[in-house]
């Protein structure tokens, strides 16, 4: 489930820009989505780098937010799993809660980067009781990835959440976990 990446496509063809206009936002699981609506599409963004986005949770309707927001702006998207919520799906119908890479063009090759160096604060433990306030998860913070066509050449887009519980040294171990990921690609290719 922690690999497994949704994506939908609903971009229709468009031409290469000079230019693209990017947007990054921490959208607080889409508890208002109504807002969320507004901001972009007052903004208008060709790639939207989306943290705390939640997929079939109680707390959001059951929504699919990165799908119904790509959905309603005609946009190619990719979601990655960060976290089960225990206490917002159920064993037939879980929930998620991810980062999602929204964008006009065209997406291959999406990916999670798992860090190695996580904090031990969202395990769940067996004395707390399975309530929304303790946020019981399972899973780990992540660095989706996602390489765009843009234009003739790539554009490779890191969606990272570092860990809030943790150290300034956890963070900076994550950090360094996504520098190294990214010395895979050749030096031409721009990276966000």
């Amino acid at each position: 489930m922690f690999e497994r990446i949704w994506q939908g496509n609903f971009a229709g063809e468009r031409r290469p820009a000079d230019s693209l206009k990017l947007f990054d936002w921490n959208i607080q699981r889409g508890l208002q989505l109504h807002r969320i609506f507004d901001a972009l599409g007052q903004e208008s963004p060709d790639i939207c780098v989306l943290q705390e986005v939640d997929l079939n949770a109680r707390r959001t309707n059951r929504v699919n937010v990165a799908d119904r927001l790509a959905r309603r702006f005609k946009l190619n998207y990719v979601f990655g799993v960060e976290f089960q919520e225990l206490s917002q799906g159920s064993a037939s119908s879980p929930a998620y809660h991810g980062q999602a890479i929204l964008t006009t063009l065209p997406i291959r090759a999406p990916r999670t980067l798992r860090f190695v160096h996580q904090s031990d604060y969202w395990i769940p433990r067996w004395y707390l009781p399975n309530r929304p306030i303790f946020q019981r998860r399972e899973g780990g913070r992540m660095a989706l990835v996602a390489e765009l066509e843009a234009g003739d050449g790539l554009l490779v887009v890191y969606d990272v959440h570092l860990e809030s519980r943790g150290s300034e040294r956890e963070r900076l171990f994550q950090l360094e976990e996504i520098l190294a990921d990214a010395a895979g690609y050749s030096p031409d290719i721009p990276i966000v």
